[in-house]
């Protein structure tokens, strides 16, 4: 291999590695958002064991889909014509001296006395001493920072609304084998009576004082002594972060009575 052939293929590995950072931006960009996108989900649905699972495999898969594109490009070789012909296009200074010399030393006929005395020749004095930088791709290097500003805003928006809830839920997806619990947007200020006595036949009231998200539901479960259970559905919080108070009335308080409220997101417990 001649020292041309070797430096253009040393120049083609560099290309390489130019595409392939070009590439990562948008890959690093298109994982941000798909993680930004799957903690709201986490967020917002609150799922189980089968859930989560399935957003951290969606997360992982698109990961391991964004390194084997990146392998895939830094796997990527280039040809010295390859090379020679992109720098022609770029430099039209060169003038196909460069091309010609590559290809010509690779034909059949190099025994040939032109060939011979053409490739002889020194080659274009300015070739080694292009601008090789100009080979990047400005717009696209442009294009992909913006778009990694706009993933990082995503992935740390959130952050400044939601708090710690946010950075539970980034967790939960990037980590399938955590046990992070989601966070509640429900804060329980009073629960009256609490665990008292009334008299017989008087009437109860149960209240509940609290501060939730906005279209969050409160329920009440009652279980009488000598009745099932039930569920009373006592509305939802009007606005977020506001504190907001849902009343039951017992008409008429005849046995003992167990009851819980249940308000907002949180999981139930037994």
């Amino acid at each position: 291999m001649s020292p041309l052939e070797q430096n253009l293929i040393r120049i083609g590995a560099r290309i390489t590695r130019w595409r392939a950072g070009e590439g990562a931006r948008f890959g690093l960009a298109g994982l941000g958002a798909c993680w930004a996108a799957l903690a709201l989900l986490d967020l917002w649905l609150r799922p189980r064991t089968t859930g989560r699972l399935t957003l951290s495999l969606v997360f992982l898969a698109a990961v391991a889909a964004a390194v084997a594109a990146l392998a895939q490009m830094l796997r990527r070789r280039h040809s010295p014509a390859a090379v020679a012909a992109l720098l022609e296009r770029r430099f039209p200074q060169l003038d196909n001296h460069l091309i010609n010399r590559v290809l010509f030393a690779a034909t059949a006929d190099i025994r040939s006395a032109w060939v011979r005395a053409y490739l002889a020749e020194p080659p274009p004095a300015s070739w080694s001493d292009l601008p090789l930088g100009n080979l990047k791709n400005r717009y696209k290097r442009r294009l992909g920072a913006a778009a990694l500003a706009v993933a990082l805003l995503a992935l740390l928006g959130p952050g400044y609304r939601y708090g710690e809830a946010w950075r539970v839920a980034l967790r939960r997806v990037a980590n399938p084998f955590s046990t992070l619990a989601p966070v509640t947007f429900t804060t329980v200020l009073q629960v009256a009576p609490g665990d008292a006595t009334a008299l017989q036949g008087d009437p109860v009231e149960l209240v509940l004082r609290a501060r939730g998200r906005a279209g969050q539901t409160v329920v009440l479960e009652l279980a009488p002594a000598d009745a099932a259970r039930t569920l009373v559905r006592l509305g939802t919080f009007d606005a977020t972060g506001v504190e907001q108070e849902f009343v039951h009335t017992l008409p008429r308080l005849t046995v003992p009575v167990v009851y819980r409220f249940t308000a907002g997101d949180a999981w139930p417990t037994a």
